[in-house]
């Protein structure tokens, strides 16, 4: 195409050595001028990607890039000016020029530190893939913004924390978001119902709470929805499009986990997936007005009646309803009671009436005994002293061995006397 183009001349005057001047003419092709001006449009190429791995240098920076596992394949960050080469850096011709478009650091060792916020500059950037690192800190603000075209954010198993952003779920390109195992807690915006392309959503074994938000149905596309282990609760939205294939409300088989999703019931149509090892608690909240009330469940049965029992006449007259059974039951325990009584009353007076000739003997014996302990005494002292009488030595024998009161004494020289 270049030899097609006409040859322009260029003219010079040398002024000769006697004074004269000599003109001359020399060539100049087109196809030099067009190289040159290509030249400087790569020039200003380079200069729009060497902002993007100016950015890049900066996370490598913040990130502790100097502890980075050396790759197996690729070529080492920061080896070369020309940042597309890099290891997990993919770039793509965006309106002429060459632009960052992904980061694939997934599984590097050594990766820790933070994410700066100056790389929202990355403006044509879709995927940023950096689950099983160390990376912490908080999502930047503004990323919605400053990156439309953002398809896949995978930053899950590392220790990022805080909240979402309230522009996160501005994304309306993204199709995977992978939030599993990190810090992060707080609510699900209503606002992720715009996130038409959403096709991932994996949040689960984090710190979210909260309800769900009831327009999770408009996610047309989402076929796998992972939420368990968190602290989600209240009713589950009502419908989950028929797409999802691979579906995790709580964790199977460890329903009785203490950070553990718990659910309202009843429980929605949803898809035969997410209804594995579910369970719900207590009794839903009133649905919105704007939605039609659940039907009533059906009413137990009613317990059989009680057997008939004797009627009595009082229980109709007491205060209180209650009912003859009771009344029944509460008079029979008194009439029991006081029969009992009267039976134990006759039992002790029947035994006192037996036992009183026997103490009236008793009372006589004991009368009669006391009677004649001193007539007993008198005939004893009269025996001492006529004993004493016929054998004088006797009584002096005697004498030291008994111990005779002053009243024995003194009815004994009555007696003599007399």
């Amino acid at each position: 195409m270049h030899a097609l183009l006409p040859a322009k001349t260029a003219s010079m005057q040398i002024r000769g050595g006697n004074g004269h001047r000599i003109s001359t003419r020399r060539t100049m092709p087109v196809n030099a001028l067009i190289s040159l001006l290509f030249s400087c449009s790569a020039n200003a190429l380079s200069i729009e990607l060497a902002k993007d791995c100016n950015l890049l240098r900066l996370f490598y920076q913040n990130t502790h890039g100097d502890e980075w596992e050396k790759p197996l394949n690729g070529t080492a960050w920061l080896s070369n000016l020309n940042c597309c080469t890099w290891e997990g850096i993919g770039c793509k011709r965006q309106r002429g020029h060459d632009r960052v478009t992904s980061i694939r650091m997934h599984d590097t060792v050594g990766m820790a530190g933070t994410i700066p916020p100056e790389m929202a500059r990355l403006t044509y950037l879709q995927k940023v893939q950096l689950r099983r690192t160390e990376i912490s800190g908080t999502i930047p603000v503004g990323l919605a913004s400053y990156l439309p075209d953002m398809k896949a954010l995978e930053i899950g198993r590392t220790e990022i924390s805080g909240t979402l952003p309230v522009d996160f779920f501005a994304f309306k390109n993204l199709e995977s978001i992978y939030l599993k195992r990190t810090e992060i807690s707080g609510t699900i915006s209503d606002h992720i119902s715009r996130m038409t392309e959403l096709e991932y959503l994996d949040i689960s074994k984090s710190r979210f709470s909260g309800t769900l938000p009831a327009d999770l149905s408009k996610l047309n596309k989402l076929q796998t929805f992972v939420i368990s282990r968190n602290r989600f609760t209240g009713p589950l939205p009502r419908k989950l499009t028929s797409r999802i294939h691979t579906c995790e409300i709580v964790e199977p088989f460890h329903p009785s986990i203490v950070d553990e999703n718990s659910f309202f019931c009843p429980l929605p149509d949803m898809p035969v997936g997410c209804l594995s090892d579910l369970f719900c608690v207590s009794a839903p909240p009133p649905f919105p007005p704007d939605s039609p009330s659940p039907p009533a469940p059906p009413a137990p049965p009613a317990p059989p009646a009680p057997p008939p029992m004797s009627p009595i006449p009082l229980s109709h007259h007491v205060p209180g309803g209650l009912g003859a059974g009771v009344i029944a039951a509460i008079v029979g325990s008194i009439i029991g009671a006081l029969l009992l009584l009267c039976i134990v009353g006759l039992y002790v007076y029947d035994k006192t009436e037996s036992a009183k000739p026997l103490i009236n003997e008793l009372e006589d014996g004991v009368g009669s005994v006391r009677a004649a302990e001193p007539v007993a005494e008198i005939v004893s002292a009269k025996e001492i002293s006529t004993t004493a009488a016929q054998e004088p030595n006797a009584g002096i024998a005697m004498e030291p061995t008994s111990a005779r009161t002053k009243e024995e004494n003194a009815v004994i020289a009555k007696e003599e006397r007399a």
